[in-house]
């Protein structure tokens, strides 16, 4: 067996005859014309099935899910690839298997990977308590401990309406305000 061609063009020759892996990718293209998929897509497909194809180096016709499946494992396993790169490539092969080849797909034959989730580091008690100190505006005070006590978005914060003594205050931009203390304020959002 041998391969041979450019980025886009490849030639398989399997027992004397050869396929076209051209072909394929262009009926995989078509699909996602014809399926309205953004061109980024398609391409990122596209790339993704030619690997695929080239590693598993036999007729487009004769692959089954569990070349999909080693696939992806070798790309998670021994590449370290990431979760989402990986539904990434299940994805594109499950287009490719449907629509191009007319196979069946099967979730749980080749299942999609839970994504790493990081959480975000939540700041201690004594940080918002020197974030509330670094403030030198009552008003700001009063801002960062509204965000920190109710959970305020600061985009939900930018659309309230402060008041105190019954006055109310000019309305300014809070972006680089982050949270704050208890104050006499009345806040209406």
């Amino acid at each position: 067996m041998h391969l041979r061609g450019g980025s886009d063009y490849y030639i398989y020759y399997y027992h004397g005859g050869f396929f076209m892996y051209e072909e394929y990718l262009d009926r995989l293209k078509n699909e996602g014309i014809i399926r309205n998929r953004k061109e980024g897509t398609i391409q990122t497909y596209t790339a993704n099935v030619n690997k695929f194809l080239n590693w598993a180096d036999k007729n487009p016709e004769d692959l089954t899910l569990d070349d999909c499946r080693n696939y992806i494992w070798e790309l998670r396993v021994n590449c370290k690839f990431s979760t989402q790169h990986c539904n990434g490539v299940n994805s594109a092969l499950k287009f490719f298997f449907r629509y191009v080849l007319k196979k069946t797909w099967d979730q749980d034959i080749v299942p999609r990977m839970i994504n790493d989730i990081v959480l975000p580091r939540a700041i201690s008690l004594e940080e918002v308590k020197k974030l509330i100190d670094a403030a030198t505006l009552v008003r700001n005070k009063a801002i960062i401990s509204l965000l920190y006590s109710s959970g305020l978005r600061v985009s939900e914060l930018c659309r309230c309406t402060f008041r105190i003594n019954g006055a109310p205050f000019p309305r300014q931009r809070c972006k680089r305000l982050a949270l704050a203390v208890r104050y006499p304020f009345v806040v209406t959002c």
